[in-house]
């Protein structure tokens, strides 16, 4: 084999004074094998630094690193990437091997070929595998043929940019010309979902969602707002022609400050990248940026990180979900419900009970609804029922707004302490909903709708869970339905 294997995290280091050991940084948006890249500057599990690379291929701005690179004490990297080589002569080398690239959502092999600086016929020449190439799915593993080539800026370039944008906006329905971002400001480490700013939009604010269109969490989870198809709420006077995406955090002891997570701005990194792929001609600005905006947000330079990581290769999907926050577990009580030990589920995502709200680990669509507002508010205990929860977000869709939950999911010892019956449905999960004169008939005929049959009926709320056919009223609460 020519060339050198290339390194990545978790590839070894033989160090004289260590045991061999593992290179512990890379590139945060650069994967081959679908593992981080190291680079010259990255560290080991020794805390020791790679100090070579090959200076005319960069990723992230610093020589990739290889097989045969040493390390600042002496050490030499001695394992690396089994299928991509770099360099035929050293250091001095040009790129001998053939990359691989996953095929996410959205890609074609023209925007592969674009985005990668190689041509569209040598991409097609590498990958004799594709037997159509208008036809590539998410997850195929494409090669990338050498070090590519330097793209010309042309006219059909550009004539090709400004097609693909229009025939964006023509699938959208409206004119894109701005990529927003924007932070939370909420203070630095507090782990903020989707679903809480959405619920501070309508019910503090009085809109009918939520105004972004994507918020990145702490953990670099993407969740989904509202649809770009819809014009957002987030930069007066812009929001027709733009898509606003918020970073959780931006305050740091209540001051302005860039607070916020290496998976966040990887996070950011690719999800710009996914939507220039699809409006290249938008510019991509923080909210501060635009004329007669006062605030700090978000708290760094939008333009100039976007400069420097405009031409970063982006290679894996990140995880995209609509799910709430869920803090540590707190201290709980060895209760039991319905005579049931309580479960810890493998999978972390099966309907039935969990000794505590954080210990459920499944997708979360329903951006109306937060855990832990469902959760015990004794100890944390949670109960999953995918049905009730389809049925409350389908109630809340049809009356068009979020309902207020008193009360869902009790252990033994808080259903004890109010008052609740012994067979108690609320030792599964059941809805206590909170009312207003206003909204009564409204939420009831929403619930109906959505396909609960049992309720309670009460001066303040109105009880129901997915059991058929039972109603009751709660005392003096007739003249009130």
């Amino acid at each position: 084999m020519s060339g050198k294997p290339v390194a990545r995290v978790g590839d070894m280091n033989a160090c004289d004074d260590h045991k061999p050991n593992a290179i512990s940084t890379g590139s945060p948006n650069v994967f081959f094998n679908g593992v981080s890249v190291a680079r010259m500057g990255d560290k080991t599990a020794c805390d020791d630094t790679i100090a070579e690379g090959i200076p005319n291929i960069l990723v992230n701005g610093q020589p990739i690193a290889h097989v045969g690179s040493k390390t600042a004490h002496g050490g030499v990297i001695i394992s690396g990437s089994p299928t991509i080589t770099v360099g035929s002569g050293g250091a001095s080398g040009t790129s001998t091997a053939t990359e691989m690239y996953k095929v996410v959502s959205g890609d074609t092999l023209w925007d592969i070929a674009k985005r990668l600086g190689v041509s569209l016929a040598d991409l097609i020449k590498a990958n004799p595998q594709i037997v159509n190439p208008d036809v590539i799915r998410p997850g195929d593993e494409i090669n990338i043929p050498g070090n590519g080539q330097q793209r010309q800026s042309t006219t059909s370039d550009n004539q090709s940019d400004a097609q693909k944008q229009k025939a964006s906006e023509e699938e959208f329905g409206r004119k894109i010309t701005h990529i927003v971002i924007h932070c939370s400001a909420t203070e630095e480490g507090k782990a903020f979902r989707a679903a809480d700013i959405k619920r501070w939009h309508v019910r503090d604010n009085g809109w009918q969602d939520i105004g972004y269109h994507y918020v990145i969490c702490l953990d670099g989870t993407l969740d989904k707002g509202r649809s770009i198809k819809k014009a957002g709420a987030h930069v007066k006077g812009h929001n027709k022609n733009s898509i606003g995406i918020c970073l959780i955090g931006g305050l740091r002891n209540g001051k302005p400050a860039s607070t916020y997570t290496q998976k966040q701005f990887t996070t950011l990194n690719y999800l710009v990248h996914k939507l220039i792929n699809r409006f290249p001609q938008a510019e991509v600005l923080g909210h501060k940026d635009f004329p007669g905006v006062s605030k700090a947000c978000p708290c760094f330079d939008v333009a100039n990180w976007w400069n420097q990581h405009k031409s970063d290769t982006i290679t894996e999907e990140v995880s995209t979900e609509n799910s709430p926050n869920t803090p540590a577990a707190t201290a709980g009580g060895n209760a039991t419900s319905n005579n049931s030990s309580k479960a810890q589920h493998g999978d972390g995502q099966s309907d039935g009970l969990y000794n505590h709200y954080h210990d459920f680990k499944g997708e979360w669509p329903w951006l109306d609804i937060s855990i832990e507002h469902l959760a015990c508010k004794c100890c944390g205990e949670y109960f999953h029922c995918t049905q009730s929860l389809n049925m409350l977000q389908k109630a809340m869709d049809i009356a068009g707004k979020t309902f207020g939950l008193n009360s869902a999911h009790r252990c033994v010892k808080h259903n004890k302490k109010v008052g609740g019956a012994v067979n108690s449905e609320h030792l599964k999960i059941a809805f206590d909903i909170s009312l207003t004169s206003a909204d009564r008939r409204k939420i009831y005929k929403a619930l109906q709708q959505a396909g609960f049959s049992t309720f309670g009926f009460y001066k303040q709320f109105i009880h129901t869970d997915k059991r058929p056919g039972r109603r009751w009223w709660g005392e003096g609460a007739k003249p009130y339905w």
